[in-house]
């Protein structure tokens, strides 16, 4: 082998270098006939060549300050890592001066708003219960903000628990491990599930005990599976515990009960076709449940939801791949039922980003934003009294020639949800501009620890925390407001 690697030539010097300027020439060459728009084939697909000036010439990069962001983040931290957190928590209504990105309303918006506070101010007093109800796209999945928000209300005000929970899922809940034996199935109305004429609930998806639309033999079929959650140390303390249990379900099949075990309490229930869910009471606080569900194909469990008898619950429910127009796909009966049931105060839409790859013009924002205000009109005709809070996109950026830039028609997204949620009398959270605005996401990507993934588009843990508190500040900011107004 030796020998035969020796009989190789070596390249001289002189050859090396006449080589590398073949190659510099060819790029050259290559970079100036090259179209400046690259080459389109079809939608999704472009082919780009780096450009004459970014092969010849430094372009000067523009690096979004952070530092107030980043500083934030530490002390997040360092609270969270003190053994007793509740002791050096920062007060409840943080220094209205100190707010980086204000709640923005219409005209309109600002009483159910109060309205909410006082409910909120009443707990402490009356033992009740409120629900916030989190809905977003991946960037809020393994429980992302919403962990945080959560355990700022339930911290504050009162109230156990993690809330709404699938059987099955491709995101499961951070901290709650979900076990399950026999042939559950996932169906939804969001990323690649398939649904389509389907009914669903307050979750978008059901989990089945066979593959749908099943044949009319398997409906002859009695069927029976099984599931089993446990909260875990991943949830904060408050999170970790729950008192009380609500089965979500869609059936026809007369026949068709759960029994249910939660804090070594037992109950059997049998399905009733005339309603869509029920409710067990537990005498203690406990920290798993486990059922068991038989009946044909028609029993679909589309939820539980984990929760305290008073009390904050907040509701993480992600639907990855949405851009949070299926609102109006879902049960308005389910829905009905399950908002009335548990009693929504609050709806926080955390929409925008999915739609980014893929919008093609001005226009196409302007569309995007009539249909998201529709679909805040649909849950406020099934809800009128609850708050409605819209979050638009975070920054995210696409590779332009050699830079990672936002993507071009971003800011104009943002202005169409801002403009939906205004004008259909929800406020708005401008997520994008409390990052830092334009190109914003390079910085957090480049954090320190890193505030957001190498993808561009998600947050790290870290910045997900980041993120929950400046709009935890932002609403208590409009509390510390209605406390003002009221002499309290």
């Amino acid at each position: 082998a030796l020998r035969i690697f020796a009989a190789v030539p070596a390249m001289s010097p002189g050859r090396i270098l006449l080589f590398l300027v073949i190659v510099a020439l060819s790029l050259t060459a290559i970079a100036l006939l090259f179209p400046q728009d690259g080459i389109h084939l079809g939608k999704q697909l472009e082919l780009r060549f780096v450009s004459k000036e970014e092969l010849l010439a430094q372009k000067e990069k523009v690096v979004v300050d952070i530092t107030d962001a980043q500083h934030l983040a530490d002390s997040l931290e360092a609270i969270e890592s003190f053994p007793d957190a509740g002791q050096v928590e920062e007060q409840i209504i943080p220094d209205p001066g100190s707010i980086k990105q204000r709640l923005e309303w219409g005209s309109n918006g600002r009483a159910s708003l109060n309205t909410f506070f006082a409910h909120l101010d009443s707990l402490t007093l009356t033992g009740g219960s409120m629900r916030i109800m989190h809905y977003g796209d991946s960037q809020i999945e393994a429980d992302r903000m919403t962990s945080y928000l959560r355990d700022k209300f339930q911290r504050y005000f009162g109230g156990r628990g993690p809330g709404l929970v699938p059987v099955i899922s491709f995101s499961n809940p951070a901290g709650i491990k979900v076990t399950t034996q026999g042939n559950w199935e996932q169906y939804g109305l969001f990323g690649n599930l398939s649904g389509k004429g389907m009914t669903f609930g307050p979750l978008f998806s059901f989990a089945s005990m066979c593959k749908q639309p099943a044949d009319s033999a398997i409906l002859d079929t009695t069927l029976s599976a099984s599931a089993a959650f446990q909260a875990g140390s991943a949830l904060y303390s408050n999170a970790r515990s729950f008192n009380r249990v609500r089965v979500f379900y869609s059936n026809s099949d007369p026949d068709a009960t759960i029994t249910l075990e939660a804090g070594g309490e037992q109950m059997v229930r049998s399905l009733d076709t005339s309603h869509t869910m029920f409710t067990m009471p537990l005498g203690s606080f406990a920290n798993t449940l486990s059922f068991t569900v038989q009946g044909n194909a028609s029993t679909h469990i589309q939820g539980v939801s984990l929760e305290s008898q008073s009390g904050v619950v907040v509701d993480n429910i992600p639907l990855r791949g949405s851009s949070g127009t299926i609102f109006t796909q879902g049960s308005r009966r389910m829905l009905a039922d399950a908002y009335r049931a548990m009693g929504v105060d609050m709806f926080i839409l955390q929409f925008g980003g999915n739609v980014m790859p893929y919008i093609e013009d001005e226009q196409a924002c302007i569309n995007y934003g009539n249909w998201f205000a529709s679909q805040i009109k649909y849950l406020k005709s099934i809800r009128p009294d609850a708050v409605f809070i819209v979050i638009g996109p975070s920054d995210m950026s696409t590779k332009i020639g050699t830079e990672y830039v936002t993507y071009p028609l971003l800011p104009n997204v943002r202005d169409a949800l801002r403009k939906a949620a205004l004008q259909s009398g929800a406020a708005y959270f401008d997520l994008f501009e409390a990052m830092g605005g334009e190109n914003s996401m390079q910085a957090w990507v480049n954090a320190d620890p890193p505030l957001a993934a190498p993808d561009y588009t998600h947050f790290s843990s870290r910045g997900a925390r980041l993120m929950g508190e400046m709009f935890y500040e932002a609403l208590m900011s409009e509390y510390h407001q209605y406390k003002s107004d009221n002499g309290r």
